[in-house]
C-alpha cells in the first residue's frame, strides 16, 4: 500500500512530500524484508533460491521474459489508448478488440510445447519472429489511419497473426 497509494493519488494531489516519503518508506521496507528474509536460518525453504540466479541460462531466461512481459504490457496499453483517445472506442470495444490476440494465443498454445519440444530454439525464434510480423502488421494499419478513422478490422489479422507467435515464443525459456 505504501507503495501504491503515492502512485494512484499522487498526481491527483501534486506530488506531495507525503507521497514520496510513503513511496521510499514502501520501497524500503520491501528491500528490508527481502534482506531479512535471505539471512534467516533455514526455518522455510525460499521461493526463489537466490543462487538460482548465478546460473546463465537461468538469468538470460528471466531477463528475456521481463523484457516480453514489459514489451506486451507496453504495447496493450499504448494500444488500448489509442483505441480509445484517437479512435473513439469505448472501453469495451477497446477490449474486444485485443481479445483477436488472445484467441490466436490460444489457438496455437496446444502445439506450443509440442514445437518447442521438437525444434527447440528454433521454434521459440519463428515465434518471435511471427509475434513481431503481427505487430508490425497493426503497426501499418494504425500508421495508415492516421489521415482518417480506421475501423477494427485492418487491426485483427496482425493481432490474431501476433497471437500465436506470443504463444510459442514465451514457451519454455
Amino acid at each position: 500500500m505504501a507503495v501504491a497509494l503515492p502512485l494512484v493519488q499522487g498526481r491527483a494531489n501534486g506530488w506531495p512530500l507525503w507521497g514520496w516519503v510513503c513511496l521510499a518508506a514502501g520501497v524500503l521496507g520491501l528491500v528490508g524484508l527481502a534482506v531479512v528474509e535471505g539471512r534467516r536460518p533455514g526455518a522455510t525453504v525460499p521461493l526463489l533460491p537466490s543462487r538460482a540466479f548465478r546460473l546463465p541460462a537461468f538469468s538470460v531466461g528471466g531477463a528475456v521474459q521481463l523484457l516480453f512481459a514489459l514489451g506486451m504490457q507496453g504495447f496493450f496499453l499504448v494500444f488500448a489508448i489509442w483505441l480509445q483517445g484517437s479512435e473513439g472506442y469505448t472501453p469495451l470495444q477497446a477490449g474486444v478488440v485485443t481479445v483477436a490476440f488472445s484467441v490466436g494465443g490460444f489457438l496455437a498454445a496446444p502445439v506450443a510445447d509440442r514445437l518447442a519440444a521438437a525444434y527447440g530454439r528454433l521454434a521459440l525464434a519463428a515465434g518471435s519472429l511471427l509475434m513481431t510480423g503481427g505487430f508490425l502488421w497493426v503497426w501499418v494499419a494504425v500508421a495508415d489511419s492516421t489521415a482518417r478513422h480506421t475501423g477494427a478490422w485492418p487491426l485483427v489479422p496482425g493481432l490474431l497473426v501476433a497471437g500465436p507467435g506470443s504463444a510459442s515464443s514465451s514457451y519454455r525459456w
